[in-house]
């Protein structure tokens, strides 16, 4: 009767597969594992004591972790590594570079004076013990450093010359300088042809000129002029517009000598200098014998000219002697 009524129950024959009440607490893979049965086993057919079938570990660890986060950890040690091999690659000392020495023995340097030969690499250092003679020309591609004096036989020709720090040039001469900066002369300086100043000179020691030709000399604030020697005010000479007179000198300085005759009138003598003044000069006139001493004079007085006259009027048949200085 048992038989009869488990056959009878279609409730356990349509449900075979049906999991436990627990499984929604158990991982998808003890569901299948525990819960799903082969047709086999629904029909009685199967053996129910057979183990379910075991995963592969890998595979359960990567059903539980992230693949993305796998991939993000496995890119950032890289970064490290390779910026921890960048840093200390840096920290390294690079190896010191060393050259080779070549030596030229006598037969290589006749090689050399008579081929266009190559001797060593770029790496190495050609020595000469010896000394050197080159008959032609010698042409250095990169930099030429000297340890010892250069002597030049010759000229030598530079299109540029930068002088970085002091040059000390015993006998040197220069067709054209020109200095943009302050420039500083310790000792004697001897200008043979002249000197021409467009602006400004200021001289605060001694200045020894030969000869100087200026168009204007200022003397600013206290200064003093000393002459220790003769002054000459040279020139052309002044002309004589009228009178019996001859003239030396210039339009600052000079002598005139008058000629009184007959009909000699109040104005002994009109003398035009070669450049007008400025303004009204002042005019200082000397008596050089006493046949002038003897007579009184005066002067009339313009920008361009000067007259010597007498209120009382000259004898005539004498000579007059007058030194004059004329300033501005």
């Amino acid at each position: 009767m048992d038989a009869d009524k488990k056959q009878s129950d279609p409730g356990q024959a349509s449900q075979p597969n049906q999991p436990a009440s627990d499984a929604l607490g158990k991982p998808s893979e003890d569901v299948q594992a525990t819960g799903s049965m082969s047709p086999g086993m629904a029909s009685g057919d199967g053996d129910s004591s057979k183990p379910p079938k075991k995963l592969n570990p890998i595979k359960k660890i990567l059903r539980r972790v992230n693949v993305y986060l796998i991939l993000f950890v496995v890119t950032t040690l890289a970064s490290v590594g390779v910026v921890a091999y960048t840093y200390l690659g840096s920290k390294k000392t690079p190896p010191p570079v060393t050259t080779s020495s070549v030596n030229l023995s006598e037969s290589q340097l006749k090689q050399l004076a008579n081929s266009n030969a190559t001797v060593g690499g770029s790496g190495e250092t050609l020595t000469v013990q010896g000394n050197a003679v080159f008959s032609g020309n010698v042409l250095v591609r990169s930099n030429l450093d000297v340890v010892g004096t250069i002597q030049m036989g010759g000229p030598l020709t530079l299109p540029g010359l930068n002088v970085t720090s002091s040059a000390n040039l015993a006998n040197t001469q220069i067709s054209n300088l020109q200095v943009t900066g302050t420039s500083l002369f310790q000792n004697l300086v001897t200008i043979q042809n002249g000197l021409t100043a467009s602006g400004n000179s200021s001289f605060t020691g001694t200045l020894t000129v030969g000869t100087l030709t200026a168009s204007k000399i200022v003397m600013s604030n206290a200064a003093l002029l000393t002459v220790p020697n003769h002054v000459s005010f040279t020139g052309a000479t002044p002309r004589i517009t009228s009178g019996d007179a001859s003239i030396s000198g210039s339009d600052t300085s000079g002598t005139v000598t008058i000629n009184s005759g007959a009909s000699a009138g109040s104005c002994m003598v009109s003398i035009a200098f070669n450049q007008p003044f400025q303004s009204t000069p002042h005019v200082l006139i000397s008596p050089l014998n006493s046949a002038a001493g003897g007579i009184e004079f005066y002067v009339n007085r313009t920008t361009t000219s000067f007259q010597i006259c007498t209120a009382a009027g000259a004898s005539s048949g004498q000579s007059f002697g007058f030194s004059y200085f004329i300033t501005d």
